[in-house]
């Protein structure tokens, strides 16, 4: 155990045990279970029974749907319980979907105290009374030739009215629950409110099943919801996505995408410069989308999918696919010139270089090999990025040792360049001349050169630790395009009184943030269900705002 906190408010009471990383938590979860049962005994009668679950991050909702309308909120919440929570739940890789919001039905039996003591009844005879008037439990089976039939007795109650007419005590005449109390069809007290786009509303939180591909779910949930505000526009329902969180991951993946397609033109480009010739660019740039096609058959091998970190490795990896190529093209086009044949030039060349590409490629694995191994959070996130490179390095590797050759038996020519060509060849040697020069006065002046390089050296040591110049963190700041707000009012503050603050705060956002808006979801109180023990400290004197804005790009 790493650390034990508590947070303990009216009517609650929640303990977060914290492990060690590396520990197996589905027997810490049993070992917590178990020391628990030993002390529920001693706990207050009151007390229900302590819910013991280990934190999975499938239980972070992946969209927040908010669900508003001209209704009041007690319509609305049942329309979302009846309609738009069946519909969620049965998309596939969806788990669970729950309503948080609205006007939840109670029926309160309220019981006249003076009308109590006249009939000499305590109010235990009457709870008791209730608790087995509204009963549902088995009754045994009927075992009739080859069949079995389970029966149950189904007593519970089904209007306010049977609620009145429940016999408190028998006799002549007997006392019945409405010569007592009044029942009312009423509503639960409000600890909290949700507010969509500045209106009482609900919220819908949307849990994807374990396992499953989020931007995939979240894409069948948007289409649900896209079919639910045409069937529910009739009746004046509107549903908004608050939050989700494959907004990003698409984001993110794009732009990945697009670095790593611009890196591999540019390499190309590059090459096109340097080796003066569209027949060698053309072979060495089929290496790059071959080297990726064999990395994804290891990566679909390995169980590995495409998300940032792998396609994180597959940008880095880009510059590094031609490297082995190049060496073995230059070496055939050398022999080229030397007056062999295509196919011998092609198999000498890449002979007597084999070694040194396969030195040179195993050497940058042995950088990143390392980092698969490295414990804790930070070896499971990079791993997979490493392993990326790693692969993609090998199969780059077996590429310039097999298709490389071949293409240049086939294809590559030695002949004369072109006018455009030659001005680059002119301007190379023109290049590599100024850098002899300078390679010749630094050789001349060893010592100014290495104390040169040691300044820089040290001054970017002491910008790190310790001016702390360059700042650290753990993972980069990115724009989600969302904001959210945590709204504080005196303790005390009653639940009608914040939404009065956060009434005006919103129509501030709404000035604010003008057509950038797309929705604003308000949670005012202490919230419901698993989703309030997340909040903390949370009471009816706080509250979040989030505030989801246009896609950045647009």
């Amino acid at each position: 155990v790493k650390e034990v906190s508590s947070i303990s408010k009216e009517g609650i009471s929640i303990v977060m045990v914290e492990f060690e990383w590396g520990t197996d938590m589905d027997t810490a979860a049993l070992d917590v279970k178990d020391r628990i049962g030993m002390i529920e005994d001693f706990l207050p009668d009151e007390a229900s029974k302590p819910l013991v679950f280990k934190f999975d991050p499938s239980m972070i909702p992946i969209a927040f749907v908010g669900v508003s309308g001209n209704r009041p909120a007690s319509e609305i919440r049942k329309i979302a319980e009846d309609e738009i929570v069946p519909a969620f739940e049965r998309i596939d890789g969806v788990a669970a979907a729950q309503v948080e919001g609205g006007a939840e039905r109670e029926i309160q039996v309220l019981v006249d105290h003076r009308k109590l003591a006249a009939y000499d009844l305590p109010i235990s005879r009457v709870i008791n009374a209730l608790r087995m008037e509204n009963l549902n439990l088995p009754a045994g089976n009927v075992k009739e030739g080859p069949t079995s039939t389970l029966l149950r007795t189904t007593a519970q109650f089904k209007s306010v009215r049977e609620i009145g007419d429940v016999v408190v005590r028998p006799g002549v005449p007997p006392v019945y629950l409405r010569d007592i109390a009044e029942v009312i069809d009423s509503f639960k007290e409000k600890s909290t409110e949700i507010r969509v786009n500045g209106r009482p509303g609900v919220v819908v939180r949307v849990q994807k099943m374990s396992g499953a591909n989020t931007v995939e779910t979240v894409g069948k949930v948007r289409r649900e919801i896209k079919r639910l505000n045409e069937e529910l526009a009739g009746e004046g329902i509107r549903l908004d996505v608050i939050m989700d969180q494959a907004r990003i991951i698409n984001r993110s993946l794009s732009n990945l995408k697009s670095v790593a397609l611009q890196g591999a033109l540019l390499a190309v480009l590059v090459l096109l410069l340097f080796l003066h010739s569209f027949r060698s660019t053309l072979i060495i740039a089929v290496a790059i989308p071959t080297s990726i096609i064999i990395t994804f058959l290891v990566m679909d091998w390995r169980g590995m999918t495409l998300n940032m970190m792998t396609m994180g490795g597959l940008a880095l990896a880009i510059g590094m696919l031609v490297d082995s190529a190049i060496v073995v093209l230059e070496n055939t086009f050398r022999h080229r010139e030397g007056g062999e044949s295509a196919r011998q030039a092609a198999s000498v060349g890449t002979s007597e270089v084999i070694n040194a590409i396969t030195a040179s490629v195993i050497t940058t694995v042995a950088v990143f090999l390392p980092i698969v191994f490295v414990p804790g959070i930070t070896g499971l996130l990079f791993r997979d990025m490493a392993l990326v490179v790693v692969f993609a390095l090998l199969c780059s590797l077996f590429v310039a040792m097999t298709l490389i050759p071949l293409m240049c038996s086939r294809f590559l020519r030695v002949g004369e360049r072109n006018r455009f060509f030659k001005a680059l060849a002119r301007w190379q040697r023109a290049l590599e001349e100024r850098y002899k020069n300078s390679l010749i006065w630094a050789l001349n002046h060893r010592k100014a050169v290495i104390s040169i390089v040691a300044l820089i050296f040290i001054g970017t040591i002491l910008m790190v630790f310790p001016f702390r110049l360059v700042g650290t963190e753990f993972i980069p700041e990115a724009d989600e395009g969302r904001l959210q707000f945590s709204v504080k009012l005196p303790v005390g503050s009653r639940l009608e009184e914040t939404i009065k603050a956060v009434s005006q705060i919103e129509e501030k956002i709404k000035e604010i943030c003008g057509e950038d808006l797309e929705a604003i979801l308000t949670t005012v109180g202490t919230g419901e269900g698993i989703a309030a023990l997340f909040r903390g400290g949370a009471g009816e004197h706080t509250a979040t705002i989030m505030v989801r804005l246009t896609d950045p790009e647009q």
